[in-house]
């Protein structure tokens, strides 16, 4: 309920500094990036430490190896759809991609163009996979007719990524906010301790 209220907020919030399109749209693109960052910050929480990773294994290393594979596709496909081209097949999409023809300060819509031509460049890899094997099934690469493999994804360029989306939506917030912006890398992803507290007292039981 309260997080209800809080999204009922920056929704006024939005709307009233940036206006109905601008306003509606930047607060759904900022829920969607914050998403992106909890589901990074989830993945560090799991994955981001050699011996809890050594203690997933050993308790069901084949459930958290799935899961641990699922959540990074999961975010490079939130990537992907985030810098979504505005029109696809003649429907709109709602991405970063949409942002700049919504700003009406000429000036500020340069640098919103520039910042989204930045995410999209970043995000050649993300795309890439969400074209050839997540959202379809490239057949010459299914079944090794090519050379042209899936490009490698590595965490720090996730996080380059993210960073460029932040700077891109604060940049966005502060003209309006009066130099307000949002934290976004300072999102956290659910504790995840007791978990490994758990796991662990199982394994000490048993032995």
């Amino acid at each position: 309920m309260a997080q209800d209220q809080s999204a009922s907020a920056d929704s006024a919030k939005y709307l009233s500094s940036m206006g109905p399109s601008l306003g509606a749209a930047f607060q759904v693109l900022s829920h969607d990036v914050l998403l992106a960052f909890a589901n990074r910050a989830m993945y560090q929480e799991l994955y981001g430490q050699s011996e809890r990773v050594e203690l997933l294994r050993e308790v069901a290393g084949g459930f958290f190896g799935l899961l641990q594979r699922t959540l990074l596709l999961d975010i490079l496909l939130q990537l992907a759809r985030l810098v979504d081209r505005p029109e696809t097949g003649g429907k709109p999409n709602l991405t970063l991609q949409s942002l700049p023809a919504l700003v009406s300060d000429p000036a500020l819509r340069l640098e919103i163009e520039d910042l989204v031509r930045s995410a999209c460049d970043a995000c050649v890899s993300a795309v890439d996979w969400r074209n050839r094997r997540l959202a379809h099934r490239d057949r010459p690469i299914a079944l090794g007719m090519t050379d042209a493999a899936l490009p490698g994804v590595t965490l720090p360029e996730i996080d380059k990524v993210l960073a460029i989306f932040a700077t891109l939506l604060n940049r966005v917030e502060s003209h309006f906010e009066n130099g307000a912006t949002t934290m976004y890398e300072s999102v956290q992803g659910i504790s995840t301790d007791s978990l490994f507290h758990f796991l662990k007292v199982g394994l000490d039981a048993e032995a």
